[in-house]
Formats: structure tokens, C-alpha cells, sequence
């Protein structure tokens, strides 16, 4: 027997069933359901004609008392009470009336289609939030104006679509979570664990005001405006953006992240790297299959502390989703950072291919810009790149050296060759040579995961006779846990 087509699913699905029907892309779903119904009526339609009124009258009838006998023992265990709250694994309602108030059931005011949470979501987010939080006080109707004012601009939005059908099941009956009654799988777990994510932004009650800055993000070039910080956890992204207190967060959007999380490893680890990395290149959505959505931008991973510690792997990008998705799971990807192609439409406004930093930590941590709370943490650092600046500057050999640590890696050189080399271009060129780092391109970062590692990133100008060579470098600089000082691991150029 051939398997049942989708057509025939869709007769016998619960309504919510029929967005995760993998074989239907939205909106083609409707397109073949509102094909079915014109099909069921010009069969009725033929039936009838050969009846008198009276006689299909009495033969439907007879079908609607058989429909009855036959299924209502698992109607009404369907639409059994319960005294929990619905929606209770991911709090999205409170409680539920037993006896609404008719203003749950009454359209709701055009006013109510405004997002009522706070800017700093896309459209679609907001809208999400709202019936989210409109859901939390048991306002069926308003939270599903919000829905369909989603769905009327972003039909392919499969958590949009479940939450809807969830509201016009808890019409009958509490519900205890989303998407309850129907058949678990791979699709409906991503959607909960999406709804679950968005939800949690509802304990914030706003985004993160303009006035926090990442912690473990002390010192940026000026030539830095925007930056993107991902955190894994809460997969979210943020854009944020420079002033004289460094970067904040203007804009952040809901993001998948790789299967297993974070700390990426090695190459099919499906984990999604931590560490402080750039965008290279753009690549545009004419390159690229429907996979990666309206385009990609490329990581450099592995960088080169990830080398240094043996992590493999590579194709770390940002990209969209396919056509007929609006979101993908929070969990979903091989490694990569997913957006929605509507997010990476306004995201690409802000992105800068060869300078745009994109810090990756499993949990991000904020400050007050003002806040010089963490400012003591970073006094030894900052007086040991202070003795390192000055002596690469004024062409201490020995001085310079004891900055670094006695297995460190500059250039690609071992430990046993740099040294010396560095010893004999400063004796043979001192006084005729100059070496001068430019403040203004210094960047100084905290490595996610750990406060003892940073990473320096700054450009050198040297001078020799008339020869004017500007130099692009980029270090490691290591706490030791033994002598708690300072030093630099690695150093090569960016």
C-alpha cells in the first residue's frame, strides 16, 4: 500500500499538526488544504443533486450520530479538565478563567495590535512577545491579534502558527504546554525549546538598557563602530554599538546555535565556538543553495589560538535560513550562528568584512558603562603591556623579552629562534631604526570562557632609514598560575 498522501493527512490532523507536516512547505500547506475543502464541497455538491433535501438531510444525519457513538469516548478524554495551569512548562499563561470574561473573547482593540514590549526586537519578536505576555494573563484574543498580525507578514513562522492553534485549543480546555496532544518528535521539540527561549526574555521585561557594556570587553579601536556578541546559552544575538564608554547593545534577535552548544573542538563536533573572532568575507544568497538563506558572512576559525590548542574544524559562518522557514530551532545548526533572513537583512547594516570583532561565549557578562568596578582586575595587565609598549618602543632587547613566556610562538618561530634574531636586529639597527604602536588602533579583549587569557590586537609602525613598514599584530597574553604575571604566548601578524 502506498504511504497516505499529504492531502490525506491533512483530513484527519489536529490544525496545529499541519505546519509541522514535513512534506509541506508554508505556505503551500494552506494552498493544499483550502484544495481539499473545494474538493469536499463539489463532492457534496454531486451528492446532493441526486438527493432530495429531505433525504441527505436524514442521511447526514445518520453519519453525524455514527461520527458520535464512534468517537466520543476519546473526545471527551481529549477535552478532560485539568486544575493545572496551562502552559506551565514554560509559564507563558498564569491561569485560565473557567468562566473567561467576554473581553477574552472579543476582538481586540486596534491598539492591541502595537507591540507591547520594548523596542529593540524585530517586528516579528516584539509581536511574539506580546502574545507571549498577553498569553501570561490568560488574553486569548489579544495574544492572537498579535499572531496574526506576525503571520500576515511572515506566513512561514511555524511558532507563530503553533502558539495560534494552542489558543484555539485552550478555548476548551487549560493546556499545560505548548503543542500538548500531538505526536512528539524532532520539529515540535525545536518549537518548544524556541518558544521556552523567546519566553525567557519576558522575566528581562526589557532588552538590555543602552548603558551596559560587556564586561570582558575593556578597550576598542576607534575605526570599531559596530560588534556582534553571541551569547550560546540564551541563544541571542547582539549588535552593539561604540562611544566613549565602548559598546553597547542597540539591537539583538534570537539565533541558532550549534546541536551540542558551545566550545567547539574539533571538525563535526557540531558545537558552536567560544572565543573572539572576525568576519572575513561576505558571501551573497546568489553563491549560495536555499540552505543558507539571504546570504553568509565567514569566521575565522580556527584562529590562532585555537590552533594553538589543537581545535580543528572550519566553515564557522552567519547566515539565514531557508525560504520556507522563518526560524530554525535554538539548537539546529552544525556550528554555525542562524538568524532569520529578516534579521540578517538589517544585521548586514552593521557589519564591516575584515574589521567587524564577533565575540562568541557561552554566557555573556554586562557592566554599567560607568561602572569602574572591574577596573582593578585589570591594573596588572595594563602596567604589563605598559612595560612591554615601552620597551619594544625605545628597543630594550632583554626588557622586551621578559614580557614573554619562555615557550611562546612569534612569527611561527620556536622558542630558541626569535629571541636571538630579535637581539641582533636590535643591536645592529638600534638608533637607526624606530618602532611606534598606534594608540588608536589598540584593542584589548577578555577571552570568553576565562579572565586570565586577552587577546591584543594593534598596529606598529617601523621605521628604518627611509623604509616606513606598517605592521598589523596580534597577541596572547597568558596569566601564569604559578608566578601571576603576565605574558605574551603568542604573537604573529593579524
Amino acid at each position: 500500500m502506498p504511504p497516505p498522501s499529504p492531502l490525506s493527512r491533512l483530513r484527519h490532523a489536529d490544525p496545529r499538526q499541519l505546519y509541522l507536516l514535513p512534506e509541506l512547505a508554508p505556505p503551500r500547506w494552506w494552498q493544499i488544504h483550502k484544495k481539499w475543502q473545494r474538493k469536499q464541497a463539489a463532492h457534496k455538491h454531486a451528492v446532493s443533486r441526486g438527493l432530495s433535501k429531505q433525504d441527505f438531510a436524514w442521511i447526514s444525519g445518520v453519519i453525524g450520530l455514527a461520527f458520535l457513538a464512534a468517537f466520543t469516548p476519546s473526545i471527551a478524554k481529549h477535552f478532560k479538565k485539568t486544575e493545572n495551569p496551562p502552559y506551565q512548562s514554560i509559564r507563558v499563561m498564569d491561569s485560565t478563567p473557567a468562566n473567561p470574561p467576554s473581553a477574552l473573547w472579543s476582538p481586540a482593540p486596534s491598539s492591541e495590535l502595537a507591540p507591547t514590549v520594548p523596542s529593540g526586537h524585530s517586528e516579528a519578536e516584539q509581536h511574539l512577545l506580546s502574545a507571549l505576555a498577553a498569553l501570561r494573563q490568560a488574553q486569548l484574543k489579544t495574544a492572537e491579534a498579535h499572531l496574526d498580525a506576525v503571520l500576515a507578514k511572515y506566513p512561514n513562522f511555524r511558532l507563530a502558527y503553533l502558539l495560534k492553534g494552542d489558543i484555539l485549543l485552550a478555548r476548551t480546555r487549560p493546556l499545560q504546554k505548548i503543542g500538548e496532544g500531538l505526536d512528539d518528535n524532532e520539529v515540535l521539540k525545536g518549537l518548544r525549546d524556541e518558544a521556552k527561549i523567546r519566553a525567557s526574555l519576558l522575566t528581562q521585561g526589557k532588552p538590555l538598557p543602552s548603558d551596559h557594556t560587556l564586561l570582558d570587553w575593556p578597550t576598542v579601536p576607534p575605526h570599531v563602530r559596530y560588534a556582534l556578541a553571541v551569547d550560546i546559552a540564551a541563544s541571542r544575538l547582539y549588535v552593539l554599538e561604540r562611544d566613549e564608554h565602548g559598546l553597547h547593545p542597540i539591537l539583538d534577535m534570537y539565533t541558532t546555535v550549534g546541536k551540542a552548544g558551545g566550545f567547539k573542538t574539533k571538525e563535526g563536533d557540531v558545537k558552536t565556538p567560544v572565543g573572539v573572532y572576525t568576519l572575513l568575507a561576505q558571501v551573497s544568497k546568489d553563491k549560495l543553495t536555499d540552505f543558507y538563506g539571504a546570504g553568509a558572512f565567514t569566521l575565522d576559525y580556527p584562529n590562532e589560538w585555537d590552533k594553538l590548542n589543537g581545535r580543528s574544524g572550519y566553515g564557522i559562518w552567519i547566515h539565514g535560513v531557508p525560504a520556507n522557514t522563518f526560524a530554525r530551532a535554538p539548537r539546529a545548526s552544525d556550528g554555525c550562528i542562524v538568524v532569520a533572513n529578516q534579521d540578517l537583512a538589517i544585521l548586514q547594516n552593521y557589519l564591516n568584512p575584515g574589521s567587524t570583532p564577533v565575540y562568541l561565549a557561552q554566557q555573556l557578562q554586562w557592566k554599567q558603562s560607568k561602572n569602574s568596578s572591574d577596573k582593578k582586575s585589570g591594573n596588572d595587565f595594563d602596567a604589563a603591556f605598559s612595560q612591554w609598549r615601552k620597551a619594544a618602543d625605545t628597543m630594550q632587547a632583554e626588557q622586551l623579552l621578559s614580557s614573554y613566556a619562555v615557550d611562546a610562538v612569534v612569527d611561527g618561530s620556536t622558542p630558541t629562534d626569535w629571541p636571538n634574531r630579535l637581539r641582533e636586529w636590535y643591536s645592529k639597527d638600534k638608533g637607526n631604526a624606530s618602532i611606534q604602536l598606534k594608540p588608536q588602533s589598540l584593542s584589548v579583549l577578555k577571552y570568553p570562557s576565562t579572565q586570565e587569557l586577552m587577546q591584543v590586537n594593534f598596529s606598529q609602525e617601523v621605521e628604518r632609514g627611509e623604509q616606513i613598514l606598517t605592521l598589523v599584530r596580534k597577541q596572547y597574553w597568558q596569566k601564569s598560575a604559578h608566578t601571576q604575571k603576565w605574558q605574551i604566548i603568542y604573537e604573529g601578524n593579524s
